[in-house]
């Protein structure tokens, strides 16, 4: 008989002998794992649905099968994605003296990245994150509609919702969708304030119970639980409702999103003082650079400068080597 944990390693196992790596095998394990938890079966129920699953190792050449195939310039692409972005930076903000929001370039990393090694379902939902967010901030800004256009973030819920499959979700999603457009149609042509908001009340119920805000924490042998997945969810809505509060109390829409950011500061902190796991200073790097950058920027309208904070990814990566292989040689 097999059990999910049983399932799970050797799951692990073949996935590493196709030539996964460590992130994707965890990344597919758990997702394995949590389709057998939802699905809440008895003992005797779960070893015959891990039956009907195939066996690891046929799971793993067929995943195997289906991952896309990159080339060496796909490679080199993404290698060189962010000095094409710093490039596009300098042009367009001398040019246009428009630093904000050009500064949208720098997506082109992460989503050359997304391109290059994702397929399917998954590459829409990985690109919608980015796509939707340039397209927030960019109609935001240059129509001052901060509110009510925010809504649009919410698309990437219901991407998430459809992609969790069942007919329950896909349903979600579609609502979501509706509620989206009639969210702001209410606002734009009927000028109804605050009470519309309700409309996305399913889609937050659903959402939280789907664990489409659940964080993972892709440490090898260890799966996420469901504590910390509610945890995270409940943090995931909190910064949502700050979001909110900061926009309609104080119009600051921009760089108020930036609380968003304190959601994997947090996960990180969780991962290294309470899991025990160690992690360099570089972890922490992108988030604390994004936010500098963009309040310095907004603050002094010095998007053009503020660009240095960026510098300090790499240069704590270096620092970061550079520490490790003397502890390594020590």
């Amino acid at each position: 008989m097999k059990d999910k944990e049983t399932f799970s390693d050797s799951l692990r196992r073949a996935l590493e002998e196709e030539g996964f790596a460590k992130e994707a095998r965890e990344e597919i394990v758990e997702d394995y794992r949590e389709m057998i938890s939802e699905a809440s079966l008895s003992k005797e129920e779960e070893s015959a649905f891990i039956g009907e699953l195939g066996s690891p190792r046929e799971i793993a050449k067929k995943l195997a099968r289906e991952m896309p195939k990159q080339t060496k310039d796909d490679h080199k692409l993404v290698a060189l994605s962010p000095f094409l972005a710093l490039i596009a930076f300098f042009l367009i903000g001398t040019i246009s003296n428009v630093w904000h929001p050009t500064w949208l370039v720098f997506f082109i990393t992460p989503i050359s990245a997304i391109w290059t090694e994702t397929r399917g379902l998954d590459r829409l939902k990985g690109l919608s994150v980015f796509v939707l967010i340039a397209g927030y901030v960019l109609l935001a800004t240059y129509t001052g509609d901060w509110h009510p256009l925010w809504a649009l973030l919410v698309l990437m819920v219901a991407l998430n919702l459809y992609e969790r499959g069942g007919r329950i979700r896909k349903a979600g999603a579609l609502y979501t969708v509706a509620a989206v457009g009639g969210f702001l149609t209410l606002d734009y042509l009927l000028g109804i304030q605050f009470m519309h908001v309700l409309l996305f009340a399913p889609t937050l119920v659903l959402a939280v119970e789907s664990g489409v805000f659940g964080v993972r924490f892709d440490i090898e042998g260890r799966s996420t639980t469901r504590q910390e997945k509610v945890v995270f969810s409940g943090l995931v809505v909190l910064m949502a409702a700050v979001y909110l509060l900061l926009g309609f109390m104080w119009t600051l829409w921009h760089p108020g999103w930036l609380v968003f950011l304190l959601v994997p500061l947090f996960a990180l902190l969780y991962v290294q003082f309470i899991l025990g796991e160690k992690l360099p200073l570089v972890a922490y790097s992108p988030f604390i650079a994004t936010a500098l950058f963009v309040i310095v920027g907004h603050a002094f309208d010095a998007y053009n400068l503020s660009w240095l904070f960026f510098l300090a990814i790499p240069v704590l990566g270096i620092l970061t080597d550079k520490d490790d292989e003397e502890k390594e040689y020590s």
